[in-house]
């Protein structure tokens, strides 16, 4: 299938080793052995790699310390778009169509909701005069179409999730497995979630 988008989560061992989740599943590759432990993985770098039409990587990065925040990126513009209801999100922004997250260097990731039928993307610096900084590739408004967006995404969460999941099967009840079961239920709950009812911003 030609994919028009492809969204991967990316690990990132503590040596700076980075695979993807799939690779990972698809048993290709292994984390560090001591990321294994649930609350070891809960913990764990890494970020995502985003592709247009088959070649165009626009955006690849694991600046963000802990995997679990563009993991929360993603599932929250799930939840924008299809216009979930949600105790985890309800109080960030509500009624704004943009969601941002920022890497350790200060770069931004936007996702804005232009209609029901598209989004856009952008990466910008923090600050104007550091556009042409060597080695950074930055754009504004990328359009996606929203419904590759959402499969995309879907995907690249049930990776992650997947790992997730048999991590904490294999652990007794404590706060932190707790917590990883309870956002695999969000995750659920959000991609079980029919995206009709979606509404512009």
């Amino acid at each position: 299938m030609n994919r028009d988008l492809e969204i991967m989560c990316v690990y990132r061992s503590n040596q700076g080793r980075e695979i993807t989740y799939n690779a990972i599943l698809s048993k290709e590759d292994v984390m560090d052995s001591g990321d294994y432990e649930a609350e070891y993985f809960w913990q764990t770098m890494g970020g995502f790699m985003i592709t247009k039409d088959g070649y165009k990587t626009i955006l690849y990065s694991t600046e963000f310390y802990n995997i679990v925040k563009p993991i929360n990126f993603l599932l929250h513009s799930l939840y924008k778009i299809k216009n979930v209801k949600s105790d985890w999100f309800d109080d960030k922004k509500v009624m704004s169509g943009e969601i941002e997250i920022f890497t350790v260097s200060n770069d931004i990731l936007k996702l804005k909701i232009l209609d029901r039928n598209n989004i856009s993307l952008s990466y910008l610096p923090l600050h104007d005069n550091e556009r042409n900084r060597r080695g950074k590739h930055y754009f504004h408004e990328e359009k996606i179409n929203t419904d590759s967006w959402i499969r995309e995404t879907e995907i690249a969460l049930s990776e992650y999730f997947n790992i997730l999941s048999d991590l904490t099967k294999a652990r007794s009840e404590n706060s932190t497995v707790n917590i990883m079961k309870e956002y695999l239920r969000l995750f659920n709950s959000i991609c079980n979630t029919n995206s009709e009812e979606r509404l512009p911003p």
